[in-house]
This record gives C-alpha cells, sequence and structure tokens, in this order.
C-alpha cells in the first residue's frame, strides 16, 4: 500500500468538493435556465460547473494550477451570488445557496494552499 502525502490527501478531498460545486452549479444553471434567466443562468451555471468539474479532476491528481483556477471561479461565483445576496436583497435560493457552497469552496482550497510542501526525509 502506498503512502500518499498528507498535502496530495488535502488536495483529492478538496476536489471532491469542487466536483460537487461543479456538478451543482451546473444543475443550478439548469433550474436558473428554466425559471426564466436563460443569460446569466447558462454562463454561470453551464460553464463555471464544467470549468469546476474538469479543474476538479485535475486536482484529483495533484495539481497546484487547477487548484489555483477553482480559487478564481468560486471568487467570481461568490463575489456574484454574494453581491446579489447582500446589495441587492436577492432571496436565499439560488444567490444565498451558491455563495455560501463558493465560500465553502475558499474554504477548502485555503486549506490546501497554507499546507507546507513536502519534505523528503533525511533518515
Amino acid at each position: 500500500m502506498e503512502v500518499v502525502p498528507v498535502t496530495l490527501r488535502l488536495m483529492r478531498t478538496a476536489a471532491l468538493y469542487q466536483l460537487l460545486f461543479g456538478l451543482l452549479s451546473i444543475v443550478g444553471g439548469i433550474v436558473g435556465y428554466i425559471q426564466g434567466d436563460p443569460v446569466v443562468a447558462l454562463l454561470i451555471g453551464a460553464v463555471g460547473g464544467l470549468l469546476l468539474l474538469i479543474n476538479g479532476l485535475s486536482m484529483q491528481k495533484g495539481s497546484r494550477r487547477a487548484m489555483m483556477l477553482c480559487l478564481l471561479l468560486s471568487i467570481a461565483i461568490g463575489g456574484y451570488f454574494g453581491f446579489r445576496y447582500f446589495a441587492e436583497g436577492a432571496g436565499l435560493y439560488p444567490a444565498g445557496v451558491a455563495a455560501v457552497l463558493a465560500a465553502i469552496s475558499l474554504l477548502t482550497i485555503g486549506i490546501v494552499a497554507v499546507q507546507p510542501a513536502e519534505r523528503k526525509r533525511i533518515f
């Protein structure tokens, strides 16, 4: 059995959340399209969700570039829906839910990002 470094295990855990967040974004885009806000819902939901899925799969392999792209996507999604929820007074669904999911995404990526690089053992 291969020993997996702690940083890679944490990255894989964060990648699983990114995959879930991507799937929920795609579902949210479809629901938004059905409810009548097609341009924004399809743009943020489908494209953002697809990018989160692709980068989440790359994070499973340990890609730090994919982790940073997920970080940027989460900031963009969280900023957009956070602004809609707090400034425009949009309802809890979908703006509040998407903002909370993006905040959790930022937290999971932040935990992985502050981990020190793995060092080779001398002994």
